[in-house]
């Protein structure tokens, strides 16, 4: 039976009009067949494979779309397909490492990792990198992290208390502390990390502070420290002009500059930062933003994280200031 018939034929068992008033779930069921057969032509392949699980009667109208044969268009689309399908699954995200989709660990947060995938690794996994701060060691912010995020924000209304209490678990804002020794002196790290999403997409700012007492603050204790993947520093003697990063610049501005604060961005992916020196302090604030509820291949969420063998990201960021005027647009969140 054709495509049409098979569909027009489901509505008329199901009663029509009458029916689809009794039942939501059969509302769709009320458009005429020929438009449902005609925007699921022209929707994407991953878009009408989602559509088909709509409910049996689309199912058997529209069939059965393929994945592309190419290697890496397979991929992309296997990772659009899932993240269709956990958009509204309260209990579930899409796993890169894998490609399926895991239950939830309520106790998984950045501030305390837990990553249920069987055969990945939280430190040394293929796919499932998390960002890389400054002290990174106290906040491991995984993609599944900012897809429960979005998910749970978008669906707050309709999730459980459980599970919005987990979203306030998971937009924690993380304070921590850590004592060093550099040079024979006492170094002191304090660090404030706090998330915001604001019109669908999850931001990140971070601002760490370092003291250093008995003499002046010393940018060498830097070296090595990245912000993004692309903005490392090093200093000028260790690297020459020609290749110092605006990070490095903005440090190297701060200092020169004591008490001003000197703010910067990077050209490869979504982050603004700002340096401030004092005589004894360094503050370094940095503001991310991570994408949207999308696959693992969104590429702002790509740009921002070390990728092994994931394609790079192609990002351009032209806007210095966006993020951080972005994240300060919005003072309360949803759940607070």
């Amino acid at each position: 039976m054709a495509p049409r018939a098979t569909l027009q034929k489901a509505i008329e068992k199901k009663g029509g009009n009458k029916a689809a008033s009794d039942n939501a779930k059969v509302a769709l069921l009320q458009m005429p067949v020929e438009l449902i057969c005609k925007f699921t032509n022209s929707m994407l392949s991953v878009d009408k494979m989602a559509f088909a699980e709509t409910c049996r009667p689309i199912h058997n109208s529209i069939g059965v779309t393929s994945f592309s044969k190419d290697e890496g268009e397979l991929r992309e689309e296997q990772f659009e397909y899932l993240a269709r399908r956990s958009r509204d699954t309260h209990n579930q995200w899409v796993c890169e490492e894998c490609m399926c989709q895991h239950d939830i660990d309520p106790t998984d947060t950045p501030a305390t990792p837990v990553l249920n995938c069987p055969v990945g690794d939280l430190y040394h996994s293929r796919y499932n990198l998390s960002l890389k701060l400054i002290a990174r060691e106290n906040y491991w912010l995984g993609r599944r992290h900012v897809q429960l995020a979005l998910k749970y924000t978008r669906l707050y209304n309709e999730i459980s208390t459980g599970h919005q209490q987990y979203l306030t678990r998971l937009m924690a804002t993380r304070i921590y502390s850590e004592s060093h020794v550099f040079d024979g002196m006492p170094l002191y790290l304090a660090a404030r990390i706090t998330p915001r999403i604001v019109e669908g997409r999850f931001f990140l700012k971070s601002v760490f502070e370092i003291r250093q007492k008995g003499q002046p603050i010393d940018k060498r204790l830097l070296i090595g420290d990245h912000i993004c993947p692309h903005q490392t520093f090093w200093t000028t003697e260790a690297t020459g002009d020609s290749s110092i990063s605006k990070f490095s610049m903005a440090v190297e501005d701060a200092f020169n500059k004591r008490g001003h604060e000197v703010c910067s961005y990077c050209p490869l992916c979504c982050t603004d930062f700002s340096v401030e020196v004092s005589r004894q302090s360094l503050r370094i604030t940095i503001w991310n933003d991570l994408g949207t509820e999308s696959s693992a291949l969104d590429i702002t969420w790509l740009a921002s994280v070390p990728n092994p063998t994931m394609a790079p990201s192609d990002l351009v960021n032209e806007a210095p200031g966006r993020v951080k005027a972005w994240y300060d647009s919005v003072k309360k969140d949803v759940f607070a």
